[in-house]
């Protein structure tokens, strides 16, 4: 493991991450959950990082578009530009006016198969809480309905003048991955119920113009907060479950990464505090790139410094480089991070 840029490296808030060269990365940085303190940041292994873009929303998402560009999301806006870029960067808005207002305002974005950009539209409430707080009466959730849903998850078709809603019941969909076989995968973030053990996290098959059950059914389609059996069957029930509170905000397909007998595996970032989170886990996958079985686990993020006190990690985003290390970044401890195998 190796710390690359800390926060004495500049580094406040770091969340999406792009590898673009040998030992190079583009980070997102919010800089915390004001408006336009978000930073670009352009990082090498061994070199001091540089800002490439200030002021921005608090930006997430970062990827490439299929045309070789990097897409980078912020609250309300997708930006692209080219890279590497022999100058300053001169950004192009994809997409704005996107929705987005309270507790979910961070946009995760992948490209799918046909080079369509899915975007993630967290829910603005825990569990879709009135005024008040009191949750709704099922089967009603307002902020979940209408022609611009929250909790969904956007499609942005090519040549398509503005992202439409694809899926729907989806409480905060921050880790998204897609499969060379076209398989849409989503791990969502559970309401925040006291229970330790419920309800579980999800991770789930998406597919356009299904209803995953925010907020009101849970898991296998099971009832929450007064829904009916009756009316979660008309969900679509999650692939499997993971445990309550685990907080996954990151997905990935790896091969250096998969196991001994397998020649592809899921790699899931859990960014939860409680003991649930904290860690990076594996799935095997069949050949359609759904996971099976139960995880196994690559990395447990805890640690001890030299005062001998107890820390804990938060993984946000997981990136594979050509050589096969690990890069990740941790919001809490403020840190960019490398794993490679011995």
């Amino acid at each position: 493991m190796a710390v690359i840029a800390d926060a004495k490296s500049g580094l406040r808030f770091p969340r999406g991450l792009l590898v673009v060269g040998d030992d190079e990365v583009l980070l997102t940085d919010p800089g915390g959950w004001e408006p336009r303190r978000g930073r670009l940041w352009w990082v090498k292994a061994g070199a001091k990082p540089v800002e490439l873009l200030k002021g921005l929303d608090r930006p997430h998402g970062i990827t490439r578009s299929p045309d070789g560009a990097v897409v980078i999301a912020e609250t309300n806006r997708i930006q692209r530009f080219a890279w590497p870029s022999p100058g300053p960067l001169k950004t192009e808005v994809v997409v704005d006016g996107l929705p987005g207002r309270g507790r979910h305002l961070l946009k995760q974005i992948v490209f799918d198969r046909d080079g369509a950009l899915l975007i993630n539209v967290g829910s603005a409430t825990d569990r879709c809480d009135g005024p008040n707080g009191q949750p709704p009466s099922p089967p009603h959730c307002d902020e979940a309905g209408g022609a611009r849903p929250l909790g969904a998850v956007y499609r942005l078709a090519r040549g398509a003048p503005a992202a439409q809603p694809w899926a729907t019941g989806l409480r905060n969909s921050m880790a998204l991955a897609v499969h060379a076989s076209g398989t849409v995968l989503e791990a969502d973030n559970g309401i925040d119920l006291p229970d330790a053990d419920q309800p579980p996290e999800e991770i789930n098959v998406l597919k356009g113009g299904l209803d995953y059950g925010w907020p009101f059914c849970v898991g296998k389609s099971q009832p929450l907060l007064g829904a009916t059996a009756a009316q979660c069957a008309k969900t679509a029930p999650a692939l499997l479950t993971m445990p309550a509170h685990a907080a996954p905000l990151a997905m990935r397909y790896t091969r250096r990464w998969a196991g001994p007998s397998q020649a592809e595996a899921l790699l899931i970032g859990l960014h939860g505090y409680r003991d649930s989170g904290h860690r990076i886990v594996r799935y095997a996958v069949n050949a359609d790139g759904t996971p099976r079985g139960r995880p196994e686990l690559l990395l447990d993020l805890v640690w001890q410094d030299d005062k001998g006190q107890r820390h804990s990690g938060a993984p946000v985003d997981l990136a594979e480089d050509e050589q096969g290390r690990l890069w990740f970044t941790d919001d809490r401890n403020r840190l960019l991070l490398r794993l490679q195998k011995q």
